[in-house]
This record gives structure tokens, sequence and C-alpha cells, in this order.
């Protein structure tokens, strides 16, 4: 059977979908009402699973929508929702057409044994075309609902905006106490800078707003060098596609000197594997270059002695004659 996924969160479809496929049924998926109505206008549904909350058509008006078309009004439809406040959701649910509603989230065999009650039961039942929703004491509570639910999830996301708040603050403690002599930052995987340490921002002479939102690329500290711009830009691909980087750049410190870093590039993974943030790192390496650069020219002067004597003995040794 192919069964119908509506739902506007990725990372909600495709948990759905692995449960679903687990069972051996083919899964088709659109992010909300007008893409659901789009799929079943070309493709062989045997079942939908919508939630309700989701933009340009929530999952009240899909099941309206299904249960007043000619060709689909026996179509079965579960809704399977998390944003439940009242057991008003439920009743408007199955009043505008679901055949079962489902609160998330569920346990996968709860999830099939739901599914498959709404099959058999639109199988049993002569089930006719209706109207599209008019009723005004329908429509009246469709409106209260639909309130309901948008101002319970402003506050959920109200909730999550705090604990975000509270997470970037949090970061940027522990970037801040790493010590002065360590450069870190945080990038969106285009390499955008979200947050830098007050040592990568002192030693630009750079204020957070000079920095934060723009490439890292285009900062301050790489903004003297095209080549230097350019070795950022194909680091930050590779960090991107799971590869960090680590090599030696210069960045021009406070007052336009230039300043010799040890540059690490890593990327952050979440729990499925995609990249999503890049986290940039830095030492100052002045001294290191320093020693090497007298370490190479003590090399050349001692070759330079080599070849000096060489020279000598070559030509002072006698010619024999006779």
């Amino acid at each position: 059977m192919n069964v119908l996924i509506v739902e506007d969160d990725p990372t909600n479809r495709k948990l759905l979908r692995a449960q679903l496929e687990a069972e051996r049924l083919t899964v088709l998926e659109a992010g909300d009402g007008v893409e659901a109505l789009a799929v079943l206008g070309h493709a062989a549904v045997g079942a939908v699973i919508t939630d309700i909350l989701m933009p340009r058509m929530d999952g009240y008006r899909l099941c309206d929508a299904i249960r007043s078309s000619a060709r689909w009004h026996r179509l079965p439809v579960v809704v399977y929702t998390a944003t439940y406040t009242s057991p008003s959701d439920e009743k408007l649910a199955l009043e505008v057409g679901a055949d079962r509603y489902l609160r998330k989230p569920a346990p996968a065999e709860l999830l099939l044994a739901t599914l498959h009650a709404a099959t058999r039961s639109a199988a049993a039942s002569a089930r006719p075309e209706r109207s599209p929703l008019t009723e005004p004491v329908i429509l009246r509570e469709y409106n209260e609902r639909l309130v309901s639910k948008l101002e319970h999830k402003n506050l959920e996301l109200e909730a999550a905006l705090g604990q975000l708040r509270a997470s970037q603050q949090m970061l940027r403690d522990l970037v801040d106490g790493l010590g002065p002599d360590n450069l870190v930052g945080l990038l969106t995987p285009a390499g955008v800078v979200v947050v830098a340490n007050q040592p990568a921002l002192a030693i630009g002479g750079l204020d957070a707003r000079d920095v934060l939102g723009t490439p890292l690329e285009q900062t301050h500290w790489f903004s003297h060098d095209g080549e230097a711009q350019a070795r950022i830009r194909a680091a930050v691909g590779r960090a991107a596609a799971g590869e960090p980087s680590r090599y030696d750049v210069q960045i021009r410190a406070d007052g336009g000197r230039l300043v010799w870093i040890d540059f690490c590039l890593r990327p952050i993974r979440d729990d499925g594997g995609r990249v999503v943030f890049l986290v940039s790192s830095a030492t100052v390496i002045e001294d290191r270059k320093r020693a090497e650069e007298a370490l190479r020219e003590s090399g050349d002067r001692f070759r330079q002695v080599v070849e000096n004597i060489g020279k000598f003995f070559g030509s002072a040794t006698p010619s024999r004659t006779g």
C-alpha cells in the first residue's frame, strides 16, 4: 500500500518514513496540504497520515478537501500531531473527515495499528462525497482550534528560543574561557561567523558586530590577502563535506600587522550525521615561525660555508706536471 505522509518537518517525515518502510509500506511525502493534493492528483495513494499545523494548507483543511472530492472522499486519513491543546482538537479532526486521530509521539506498533484500523473502517463504510466545510458552527470551531494551536505553538517556540539563547550564551562563555592564546569561532556550513571568542576579536581589534553574520574569508582577519581568502573558502567547502583542514596562515591583526596562526577547521555533525556547524580554532605561532626562519637562515649560511670551503680546496689543489 502507498501511504502519503503530510508533514512540514523533514526530521519527522524521515522518522515516520522509516517506521512505515520497516513494515514494507511504500511512502510518498508532502510538506503541506497543497503539496499533498498535488501528489494525490498524480499518484495512487492508499492512505494519508497528516499533521495539523502546516504552511499554506493545514491538516484540517486537507481532510476537508479530501472528503469533499469525488475522487478521494473514501480515502482513509489519520491525523498525527504533537500540537494537542484539548479534546476539541480530536473532535474537530473527526468532524472534518479524519478517520483516526493520534498524538505524537506514538510507538510504531500503535501508529501501524491505527493506520490499519482507519483503512479497514474506510473500506467498510459507504461514505458519500460531501460538500466542502461551510457549516458556521464547524467553521467557528475550526478557527478557534487553529488559533489555539497557533498560540500553543508560539509558546513552544518562545520557550525553545529562550533555551537557544541560553545555549548560545553558554557557548560564548565556554569559548571565551579557553584562554588568550586560543582563537575560536563557530561558523555555519557556508562559512558565516556566528560566534567568535574574545581573544579572536581582540587580536584583530574588532567588535563582535564587525564579524558576526559575515563569511569568514571576508572578515578583517583575512581581507588583506586574496590567496588566504581562497584557502579559507576551500577549507570551508571541505569541512562542510565532513573533511577537517589544518594549515598555517597569516591574519591581519590590530594596527594592520600580519600574524601567523596555526588554523584548524572541523565539522560538527548532528545525530543524523549532517554537518550543522564548523568550528574554527587557531593559535598564534609567531615564535615558531621566527624559530623556523632562524633555522632556515642558519642552514643557508652553513651551506654557503661548505660551498666556499669546497671552492677553496678545489682552487688550492696543485696541478701535476711531467
